[in-house]
């Protein structure tokens, strides 16, 4: 019902007029936070060592990222704090190397945290590079062919992913192994020089990356 009229009102005041309206809300589908995350992987090198990688498309107010660690998936600690780009627009690249090797899987996490101190999750995997069933490659880097070895006491169907540093798969094979086959030929002819990322994934889920450098 229309509003009461005083006296002398003009009767048009009885109407209010609203010419914008602005609401905060949070709605998941469309928070831009503050950095792009486009990848973060790692990779196990020929010290056992872990060799972490991200990159990000933009960033905007980015102090510095945190990475930690945890063996068992629920403690971690910090083990490294990376300068940001704090305002950027075009891709960044971002490296550590955890030299701390120890036996069964290892969990990483990666923090970001803006120039005001807030703190945001943005990405965790699980690497293992230091285990009594380590795959190796000889020699590394690699000519026409290399070997491809895994101590292992069981029949173990091994799948081998071949990826290239910006991540296309460029084949994917089955190898087999057991007590009494602990190697096979790996057929890299056909790669051009640069580096490879191999991937290693047991039938029991573990997985394990290895940096290959074609010559």
């Amino acid at each position: 019902a229309p509003f009461p009229l005083n006296a002398g009102e003009n009767p048009k005041s009885q109407y209010i007029r609203v010419s914008s309206i602005k609401l905060n809300y949070d709605c998941n589908t469309n928070i831009v936070l503050p950095v792009g995350l486009t990848a973060f992987d790692a990779v196990c090198n020929s010290e056992q060592e872990t060799e972490l990688t991200w990159q990000t498309e933009r960033e905007q107010n980015n102090d510095h990222f945190t990475v930690e660690k945890s063996l068992d998936g629920e403690t971690y600690e910090t083990i490294a704090q990376v300068p940001g780009s704090y305002n950027s627009d075009s891709p960044r690249s971002y490296s550590v190397t955890d030299p701390t090797s120890s036996p069964g899987v290892a969990y990483y996490r990666l923090w970001q945290t803006d120039t005001d101190g807030t703190r945001r999750f943005l990405k965790e995997l699980s690497i293992t590079c230091n285990n009594s069933d380590v795959f190796t490659i000889v020699p590394n880097p690699m000519s026409a062919a290399s070997k491809l070895f895994f101590n292992t006491e069981r029949n173990e169907l091994v799948r081998a992913d071949l990826y290239s540093v910006d991540g296309e798969l460029l084949w994917s094979r089955q190898v087999e192994f057991s007590p009494q086959i602990h190697e096979a030929t790996l057929e890299t002819g056909q790669l051009t020089s640069g580096s490879y990322i191999l991937q290693l994934t047991t039938e029991k889920g573990e997985r394990q990356r290895l940096r290959l450098l074609k010559m």
